[in-house]
């Protein structure tokens, strides 16, 4: 497709990697951004770990890998933007803007807690052992540690189940194909995380909410987790709204206005159903239970406290356990968002 002129609107161009940006600006210039792997080769700072013993970090690697660890020449890339990027700060257009401070919530896992998150790293790093020598996609390694990530959350078990599915018409033409009897569905047997109290994580956000009749809004990636949080709000008598993946429209709609009206005190939310798209201005006082892996997903969870509309200052506090993943996926989650804002602006480099 012909075009004169060409407008990229984005509130979030670089959503995990500095790499994330070149499918837009190879889209807008695509003559100036024509190779993502030069992209990458000049602007993203890379570790090249060897296999055997590594002479980067001097550990025994079975494979080579590249680690990214940066952002460089991020000037050139604004150079060659030149006139036709800009960008608008909150900071610029809302001359008034409350800050926003964050606090980061130790808390110490259970005995309970403990015992099986310890038996899953266990099992984890078993199975790293096992899959060593294999080429995993990035999506496979992430779900085995959001499955830990999980346990540090609320107590965790691994429950087999079976499940009745529907043979779909792809699948009932093949079964033809082999002279399969015709059979409308089938069980298989899966295994799921199953999460269950008790839960370090929501002592500390119940702790939270009783101290105080402030509305509060509390973010966490598993909607199991979210509704263990309701299930203890009814039982202290808390009105609150629910928002997750299972929530009807009508009910989104009506949870969200009552929690501005400020009929409804507490409003739990999943980090991707609540992140995008609405205002929750009632609130000044923002919980993570956990956070996602994309530094620009948790900035959106938490603007929608920290927008127009808010006129107090915001608090988001990060609840960490202790000894487990937590500290390291949040040192990583902010090393990322530094490399974004270093591509939208070289001059910031610190958390806003």
């Amino acid at each position: 497709m012909r075009t004169t002129f060409k407008t990229g609107l984005s509130g979030t161009w670089a959503d995990n990697r500095p790499d994330d940006a070149w499918s837009v600006l190879n889209w807008l210039w695509p003559k100036v951004y024509s190779s993502y792997w030069g992209f990458f080769n000049h602007h993203v700072i890379q570790k090249k770990h060897n296999d055997g013993t590594c002479e980067v970090c001097d550990k025994y690697h079975k494979r080579s890998f590249t680690e990214v660890c940066g952002m460089q020449d991020e000037e050139r890339i604004h150079a060659q933007m030149g006139r036709a990027y800009l960008r608008r700060t909150k900071e610029q257009v809302w001359k008034d803007i409350p800050d926003k401070t964050y606090e980061d919530r130790m808390v110490e896992l259970t005995p309970q807690q403990r015992r099986a998150y310890n038996d899953m790293a266990t099992d984890m790093l078993a199975w790293v052992g096992e899959h060593e020598d294999e080429p995993l996609p990035a999506p496979v390694v992430i779900s085995q540690l959001v499955r830990l990530q999980q346990f540090a959350v609320a107590f965790g078990k691994m429950e087999t189940k079976t499940l009745v599915k529907r043979y779909t018409d792809a699948q009932q033409y093949f079964r033809e194909q082999r002279g399969l009897p015709y059979e409308r569905t089938y069980q298989q047997q899966v295994t799921q995380l199953v999460l269950d109290e008790p839960s370090s994580k929501l002592d500390a956000a119940m702790d939270i909410i009783e101290a105080t009749n402030a509305q509060i809004v509390v973010f966490g990636q598993s909607r199991q987790a979210i509704n263990l949080l309701a299930t203890r709000l009814d039982k202290a008598g808390i009105s609150h709204g629910l928002l997750t993946g299972d929530t009807a429209q009508a009910d989104r709609d009506k949870f969200i206005a009552e929690f501005q009206e400020g009929s409804r005190r507490v409003f739990c939310s999943t980090i991707k159903a609540g992140g995008v798209g609405i205002t929750l201005t009632a609130a000044t006082i923002c919980i993570f239970l956990d956070r996602d892996w994309s530094p620009s997903k948790n900035k959106q969870a938490e603007d929608r406290l920290h927008r127009l509309g808010q006129k107090n200052a915001v608090l988001i506090i990060i609840l960490v356990a202790r000894n487990t993943i937590d500290r390291q996926r949040n040192d990583r989650i902010e090393l990322k968002w530094s490399w974004l804002k270093q591509l939208l602006d070289p001059k910031q480099r610190t958390r806003a």
